[in-house]
């Protein structure tokens, strides 16, 4: 499958539609979630149109999490200031509107993941359709596996250039808009909570390359090292997450 995060790419073109751009990225990675954490739906249904209701659903419940939880936190991390207040709909006819292009946004998202999935995986729909796409290239890799890399590349290139800093915009240590601690000691912190979450990264990516799986053959292992690598970025965010909130919980969300 391509990297996970790669997919927010495919949403990209859409951000200045009606759609929000959160629930766009957020369902673009939702189809993979049951490869990272324990739930009680398979990829195998979030990676089908049948399937596309329990992708909203999880989609749903990343962005509550994130608007309530987790935003604050990696805002200050990333330095880029005071995160932004959570929006309020101020009538019924809003709130129902929000969450009807909500939903679409997510449903959408997780379109593009699925299509993206359908030229790039073993048994993918145009994988089937297109034998080409199962022609060798690179030994023993197929066409369509070497997409996965390729994709998967240029994908993270893409969205490294959509969040590139822009003149004009400016990050500030969250220690300096807190009012607890001078900004030298928000960049220490900062910068410490970074290098942990890069070794929990590392950390992750060890324990995938030791796995089972990953002794079948070059391509899991790949798959293996991947996947454990964003398995152990996600435990030191929230464990970052969790150090930010108990440093200071009465920050507004």
């Amino acid at each position: 499958m391509p990297l996970t995060p790669s997919h927010a790419a495919a949403v990209l073109p859409l951000a200045r539609t009606r759609l929000p751009l959160p629930a766009l990225v957020v369902g673009s990675v939702a189809p993979d979630l049951p490869y990272y954490l324990p739930l009680p739906v398979a990829a195998t249904t979030t990676h089908g149109l049948s399937g596309l209701w329990a992708d909203v659903l999880l989609g749903g419940a990343v962005l509550a999490v994130y608007a309530y939880v987790l935003r604050a936190p990696l805002y200050a991390l990333a330095g880029r200031g005071p995160a932004p207040p959570v929006r309020v709909p101020r009538s019924a006819g809003e709130a129902v509107r929000a969450l009807a292009l909500t939903a679409a946004a997510l449903a959408v998202g997780a379109a593009t993941h699925m299509a993206w999935d359908s030229f790039t995986q073993t048994g993918g729909a145009l994988v089937r359709a297109w034998p080409v796409l199962s022609t060798p290239v690179v030994g023993p890799h197929l066409l369509h596996n070497v997409l996965v890399y390729a994709g998967s590349a240029l994908g993270l290139a893409a969205l490294a250039w959509w969040v590139r800093p822009r003149r004009g915009r400016r990050t500030v240590p969250h220690a300096a808009r807190t009012g607890r601690g001078g900004p030298e000691a928000g960049g220490r912190v900062c910068t410490a909570a970074l290098a942990a979450v890069a070794v929990c990264a590392a950390a992750g990516a060890v324990a995938g390359g030791l796995s089972e799986r990953a002794a079948v053959g070059g391509y899991d292992l790949v798959r293996c090292l991947l996947v454990g690598a964003l398995t152990g970025t996600g435990a030191g965010l929230v464990a970052w997450t969790a150090a930010w909130w108990a440093r200071f919980p009465g920050t507004a969300r």
